[in-house]
């Protein structure tokens, strides 16, 4: 018969092999290497669609990736695989679809719709439609506002209603409970990436998103980019119709501001890099951080002849830079590409016809979709 002692030794040893045997695993999992260089051919089509009728919109979810396209009359919903998992429209009689939007998570699809061809900028009796991920209606509303220009946030949380005719812009919640209106035009309000406020990008002007005004830039300026919680703001000169060459980096909290010559431009969402083109019309990469210390003598962590780019984007993760646009102007050469920030160089490149201009890409740069011609689409997988 086994005594007290002998089975608390035997517990003792059945624990100590279980510690070592656990020690063993740990040490033999590998840790992912967040900088390691992705592997393979990039970019990879995972998705492309020829429709009957010409495409009206499209848009994608900024974190997941899911894609949406819409026509006249009918909407399509895709996962992040480029799978079909919804249409709606067939035996709507829909002549009009519009203001299509995606939330960031890709679980809410929200557009207008109206049974007539749109005639003119106002339409007076559109139908305002709330989707699920599965396809679902979760409602479907009247417009409350005189004219067809509306804007869903990137979160999905909120529903922006403008008038193209007089600075007036509505917020809603998600079930269209009017929250606040201000004297601004709805297409140029710009949110930080976390969603916690929105700019004015013509005015300047920051308000919460209970519409209290926070901050004022300054007149004649425009908003191109900010990061979380509008920490980092990238403003241009706007003088007349066209910027100016005059671009500034502000760090709104830290009370810093930084002038730049060139054109165009971005922030990382978390505000500690940025990339723009410069006086010499390259694409430069600085550290916010060492610029608002240093200043723009400062050499760039990243440097790339690129012409005219028409999108920028910095990854969240700080890894990876998406450049779209005319890389030769004298060449008429259009490209896209990713630069890979940790390795500082370019992982791909694609030439694209000069017919594409309309270029979403998810927050991580993972995801990429553009309108190849009028009736096809194409989303790459960017690594």
């Amino acid at each position: 018969m086994e005594t007290m002692q002998e089975s608390k030794m035997r517990w003792y040893g059945m624990i100590v092999l279980g510690v070592l045997a656990a020690a063993l695993l740990w040490a033999g999992r590998k840790e992912p290497d967040l900088d390691k260089t992705p592997r393979g051919k990039w970019p990879k089509v995972v998705q492309r669609e020829t429709y009957l009728e010409e495409i009206q919109g499209f848009d994608l979810a900024r974190r997941t990736g899911e894609l949406v396209v819409n026509s006249l009359e009918r909407v399509w919903y895709y996962n992040t695989e480029g799978k079909q998992v919804w249409k709606m429209g067939d035996g709507k009689e829909w002549k009009y679809v519009g203001n299509l939007g995606i939330s960031w998570d890709g679980q809410r699809v929200l557009f207008q719709t109206n049974l007539q061809p749109r005639h003119g900028t106002n339409q007076l009796d559109l139908d305002v439609h709330l989707v699920d991920a599965q396809g679902e209606l979760q409602w479907v509303k009247k417009n409350p506002y005189r004219y067809n220009t509306s804007k869903f946030s990137p979160s999905g949380r909120f529903v922006l209603f403008g008038d193209p005719m007089e600075k007036t812009t509505k917020v809603y919640d998600q079930n269209l409970n009017l929250l606040w209106q201000k004297e601004i035009y709805a297409w140029y309000v710009v949110f930080d990436p976390a969603e916690e406020f929105l700019f004015d990008s013509v005015s300047g002007l920051l308000f919460d998103l209970e519409g209290h005004q926070v901050w004022d830039m300054g007149g004649n300026n425009r908003v191109l980019s900010v990061s979380d919680r509008a920490e980092v703001v990238l403003g241009a000169r706007f003088l007349g119709l066209q910027p100016a060459a005059d671009l500034f980096l502000i760090g709104r909290t830290a009370l810093k501001k930084v002038p730049l010559k060139g054109r165009g431009g971005c922030v990382s969402p978390d505000g500690s890099l940025l990339a723009y083109v410069n006086a010499e019309g390259k694409v430069v990469v600085y550290r916010t951080q060492e610029l608002f210390s240093a200043g723009p003598e400062l050499k760039p962590i990243f440097s790339l002849g690129f012409d005219q780019p028409l999108l920028m984007n910095l990854s969240r993760d700080n890894r990876s830079l998406f450049v779209f646009g005319q890389e030769n102007q004298t060449l008429q050469q259009w490209g896209m590409m990713l630069v890979w920030l940790p390795d500082q160089k370019v992982l791909w490149k694609e030439n694209v016809q000069d017919v594409v201009r309309d270029v979403k890409v998810s927050e991580d740069n993972r995801w990429i979709a553009y309108k190849r011609e009028k009736m096809s689409l194409v989303k790459m997988q960017g690594y």
